[in-house]
């Protein structure tokens, strides 16, 4: 497996569109138990434009397939004042579309961990609305709401507010997918406010 990169060597030149740009990344890898660095390049289409999709905070994305059919789903923001959410769709998982967006004006100023699915023939919508003025520790927190989404056309809405998924705050980031049992399970992380302190360790015996 890989245990290193050296010898890194960017170079970018104009896309085929404004504001687009094809980023060139060049690289030696490191390879375990092999003396010999072996050669690797990167080649990456950096697409900037706000109407779209952010430069800085978008990420997170969650794909599923419905109907033969890929869908991306990512967390961004519009201008660092309104949550929104990206869609793409793809017909092999490779090659992939810009479908839609959502921006919601309640939702904070960016969403993270954006996740869609269906339970009992209902369309569920989970994620993480960051600054959203919830009373808790925490400025981001894990949300969920009821999904109006269209496959064909790819319009979203969701509803004007969202529920807590953690009264608490201190589940978040999740995410589910489907056991082989065909449940749904959500997974995310479990974090603190601050940490324990005054606490002595202990070893097994």
């Amino acid at each position: 497996y890989i245990t290193g990169y050296s010898d890194i060597t960017c170079y970018t030149k104009n896309g085929l569109y404004a504001n687009t740009y094809v980023v060139f990344v060049r690289y030696s890898l490191q390879i375990k138990n092999i003396a010999t660095p072996a050669p690797g390049i990167s080649i990456l289409y950096v697409i900037r434009d706000d109407e779209t999709a952010d430069s800085m905070d978008t990420r997170d994305p969650k794909v599923w397939e419905e109907n033969g059919v890929y869908y991306m789903i990512l967390g961004s923001t519009y201008k660092h004042e309104t949550g929104r959410v990206i869609l793409y769709s793809s017909k092999d998982g490779e090659n992939w579309s810009y479908l839609s967006q959502c921006r919601m004006k309640n939702y904070g100023y960016v969403i993270e961990c954006p996740d869609m699915f269906e339970v009992d023939g209902q369309r569920i919508f989970t994620g993480c609305p960051v600054r959203c003025g919830d009373k808790i520790e925490y400025e981001a927190v894990s949300g969920y709401c009821i999904a109006d989404f269209d496959t064909e056309t790819g319009r979203l809405e969701l509803e004007d507010n969202y529920s807590l998924i953690d009264y608490g705050g201190d589940f978040y980031a999740q995410q589910t997918n489907l056991d082989k049992d065909g449940r749904r399970v959500m997974i995310g992380w479990i974090r603190m406010p601050e940490a324990v302190t005054g606490m002595k360790s202990s070893k097994a015996a």
